[in-house]
């Protein structure tokens, strides 16, 4: 469970000066109450700082009916306009459509967005100190362009570089006015500062927790049998491809003969690789089995 965020997000400036605190409003793409969406991460916050005892509601972000209509028809302009027709979701027009379907933010209230974008006219509410804006995050744009999306999802790759400057762009917009950065690493926060400039003293690292029920554990072990062979790799989590698990294979098949030959160095470079992936990769929870 995430503990010691609520801290971190709400110092005591953060209260009226009847001493009321605001509203604080947790954001995310779908239902912030499923326990099942983003790994549990927008749940677990809300329900973590309810428990304190502030006032927070969820901020559900739907997708529109006309969603794909709209996407259509972005492409259709952008393709007329020569910009390339990849990145709708990195758009403002995606963004300005999906929080129209969450509740009104009121002057005043607080939001803690889990994404690296808010839309252009949340933003303008926020410059204009109507409203104030948090984030949680468990990497940058720039993180996702230039390392992620290559090392996964190679499509995304075709998105015109125009609409990456766009979307980078906003981001930062975002981040200058933002009271808070809340990320998952210490990695992230190096590259808010080295990348984006922001002032570290506005960057706080909260690395999310893992609600887990061990007794649901124990049975699912219980009815998988032990894989065989004298060097196993467990890992526990998602999106293996992004968080590295094919370059650790590789090099476990690679070092396996060097192992045999000479296991000492072979255990201290794995151990070494065991410690690299827990301190730099932004995940729920990843265990080396060795």
């Amino acid at each position: 469970m995430i503990t010691g965020t609520e801290e971190r997000l709400l110092p005591a400036q953060a209260r009226h000066p009847d001493g009321a605190l605001r509203i604080l409003r947790v954001a995310h793409f779908g239902r912030v109450t499923d326990v099942t969406l983003a790994g549990g991460c927008p749940y677990f916050m809300w329900t973590t700082l309810a428990q304190t005892g502030l006032p927070v509601a969820p901020h559900d972000i739907m997708a529109t009916r006309g969603l794909r209509t709209r996407r259509l028809a972005w492409r259709i302009r952008e393709l007329l306009a020569m910009r390339g027709v990849r990145g709708y979701m990195f758009s403002n027009d995606f963004l300005e459509a999906g929080w129209s379907t969450a509740p009104r933010i009121e002057a005043g209230d607080w939001v803690l967005n889990m994404w690296q974008l808010y839309p252009e006219s949340v933003l303008e509410r926020a410059e204009r100190g109507e409203i104030t804006l948090l984030y949680y995050i468990d990497l940058t744009l720039h993180e996702l362009f230039h390392e992620w999306l290559p090392a996964s999802q190679p499509k995304y790759l075709s998105v015109s570089q125009g609409h990456r400057r766009s979307a980078l762009a906003r981001e930062r917009r975002g981040y200058a006015v933002a009271r808070k950065i809340i990320t998952f690493s210490r990695r992230t926060a190096e590259v808010l500062i080295s990348e984006y400039e922001i002032d570290p003293r506005k960057i706080a690292t909260v690395m999310p927790g893992a609600n887990v029920d061990e007794s649901e554990v124990a049975r699912a072990v219980e009815q998988r049998p032990l894989p065989t062979g004298d060097f196993v790799v467990g890992y526990v989590g998602g999106d293996h491809h992004r968080k590295g698990l094919p370059k650790l294979a590789d090099f476990a098949a690679r070092d396996r003969a060097t192992a045999r030959r000479a296991g000492k160095h072979a255990r201290h470079r794995v151990d070494w690789a065991r410690q690299q992936v827990q301190r730099d990769e932004p995940v729920r929870r990843a265990h080396l089995v060795l």
